[in-house]
């Protein structure tokens, strides 16, 4: 088979030479990668040759004469040495010595100072000379699998070097000078035998992708914290017990892997990781997690499997970015319990459910000891669903997430508190009534002009003042019962929920009236669809409200429910 190479007369000659050597012809080629057997030409010259895997012992010295290579690729031949003559190759950039046996670092590579990527894997070396330091364009070292059991310290002189590959070593330490790397951008020290890293590892300013996988480390250094640039961390499969408080100034980082550790905890500072999106923590020893976690707003993938852990943070309602979730095979107890591991919505409602909320209470000068204000706000502080109590201030309106209106006399007709009920109005926050010994639920509509959502006692309690810690119980239970169904922490979703309620109280209302049960009994079927279509999200929330509504009318009117009553209306 003839191969037009259309090269220079000069290379041609060497080709044919070189073509004699091997069984077969090298074919022209579009790019040379790790298994590439041919050459790939340009403007007439030889840039890239690629000899993968053909039992080469000794390199032949014509390749040197090709002087236009940019690329040679000797991986995988039974190399022990190269020709002196190989630092006639000016103009190389990549060399790949990948699973040959050389032991010994050829000398005369250092000559080559054109060099920017040089693989050595499987090299079979020991040792580094001091004249490596001479490849001063060198950007790329990959010294996977070989025996290096000290850190070749020569390395540390290669001032341009961005990617530096020792995994699968003996090595034990690392010295200090790593921190001369300033151009380093990726370190793979992956299955070795590192039991400590050195402070110094935070000077390396550039780094982006740390990868410490399979060493012996006990703790990770404090000076972790200083590498702003970082992005990728692996520090799976060692014996860490505790993380730096310092890993929270990581704001860069979006991929953190701490799988098949001992941890037993994580610092608060994980929730300043404002960049991250994958958080690995399988099989560790954690029983908690930090409430901080749920400011990881940019998190989606989280695995927290084979822990032991019993419940989730209040927090994560807030982690509205997830999409992959591994919750398996912890001691889960509660509403955590019969969780599904891949139903991440009913995971941050559960989660949302339990978040304690700030409450503003409001009351009129002068009911503050007839009604034992100061008990009731201590009580309430004291409270796990509860964060603060809020008295007076319109700030503190707006900062809350629930508004307790102790309603008298007094207070129906008190400037302020109407003026703060007005604002709690105006900007959605729930409200729940406590009815003063002194009125009837009745006067509490005439301070109320909004029909959607009076102040009833299907919302609120009356005040019990005989026992003020029961009463003080049975209002904390009722809050919690109203925070389970209302979203408390988001405004479009409070309106909805607000929705929701209203007709939920008013179906109660119409439910135990006497003509609502003669004249429903022909259209109960149809009720149970509904409410079938809802729990299977064939219905939104929205459509529910807007249906359900309509079915109550239909029923009063003694007409027909039109199952698709509403669509138009939702865009």
């Amino acid at each position: 088979m003839v191969i037009n190479y259309d090269i220079e007369k000069e290379q041609a000659e060497i080709m044919e030479e070189l073509n004699s050597i091997f069984t077969k012809k090298l074919p022209i080629v579009e790019n040379i990668v790790y298994n590439t057997f041919g050459v790939l030409i340009e403007n007439r010259n030889v840039i890239g040759l690629s000899l993968f895997n053909q039992g080469l012992s000794i390199l032949p010295e014509i390749i040197c004469k090709l002087t236009s290579l940019k690329t040679l690729n000797l991986a995988s031949n039974n190399l022990t040495s190269l020709p002196d003559s190989i630092k006639n190759l000016t103009s190389l950039e990549e060399l790949s010595l990948e699973n040959n046996k050389l032991a010994i670092f050829p000398k005369s590579l250092s000559s080559i100072i054109s060099l920017e990527k040089l693989n050595l894997r499987r090299a079979n070396l020991k040792t580094l000379p001091e004249s490596i330091a001479k490849l001063s364009s060198l950007t790329l070292l990959n010294l996977q699998n070989n025996l290096f059991e000290n850190f070749p310290e020569s390395i540390t002189a290669l001032q341009s070097l961005e990617h530096l590959n020792l995994k699968i070593n003996p090595l034990k330490t690392l010295p200090d000078s790593i921190s001369r790397l300033k151009s380093l951008k990726m370190l793979n020290l992956s299955r070795n035998l590192f039991e400590t890293l050195p402070e110094s590892i935070g000077d390396l300013d550039s780094i982006e992708k740390l990868d410490v996988e399979l060493n012996q480390l006990k703790t990770i250094c404090e000076s972790i914290g200083n590498l702003s640039s970082l992005q990728w961390l692996n520090f799976t499969s060692n014996h860490l017990k505790t993380i730096p408080e310092s890993i929270g100034k990581l704001t860069s980082l979006k991929e953190l892997y701490l799988f098949y550790n001992e941890l037993s905890a994580l610092p608060n500072s994980i929730g300043n990781l404002s960049s991250l999106k994958t958080l690995g923590l399988d099989q560790n020893k954690l029983t908690s997690l930090p409430d901080s976690m749920g400011n990881l707003f940019s998190l989606e993938n989280l695995y927290i499997s084979k822990n032991q852990l019993r419940a989730l943070p209040t927090s994560f309602w807030r982690l509205n970015s997830l999409k992959n979730v591994n919750l398996g095979k912890n001691q889960w107890q509660g509403p955590c319990k019969n969780i599904a591991e891949d139903d991440i919505s009913r995971v941050l409602e559960i989660c949302r459910q339990r978040a304690p909320i700030k409450i503003f209470i409001s009351y009129a000068h002068g009911d503050e000891y007839i009604y034992q204000l100061n008990a009731l706000k201590r009580e309430m502080n004291s409270k796990e669903e509860i964060s603060e109590v809020f008295v007076h201030g319109e700030n503190d309106v707006l900062d809350s997430n629930l508004f307790v209106f102790i309603a008298t006399k007094n207070s129906i007709t008190d400037e302020r508190c109407l003026h703060e009920l007005k604002s709690a109005l105006s900007h959605n926050i729930s409200i729940i009534p406590i009815k003063g010994r002194d009125l009837e639920w009745a006067e509490l509509n005439k301070i109320q002009s909004d029909d959607e959502f009076k102040l009833s006692d299907k919302l609120g309690l009356p005040y019990d003042g005989m026992n003020v810690d029961k009463f003080c119980n049975e209002l904390y239970e009722h809050i919690k019962k109203f925070k389970r169904e209302i979203n408390l922490f988001e405004v479009k979703e409070r309106i909805l929920d607000k929705q929701w309620l209203n007709v939920k109280i008013i179906s109660e209302k119409l439910i135990q009236s006497k003509e609502f049960r003669e004249k429903s009994i022909q259209y109960i079927d149809q009720l149970k669809d509904l409410t079938e279509k809802l729990n299977s999200k064939q219905l939104t929330s929205i459509e529910y409200i807007i249906r359900t509504g309509s079915f109550f009318d239909q029923i009063q009117n003694g007409g027909k429910i039109n199952d698709k009553c509403g669509r138009k209306r939702i865009s």
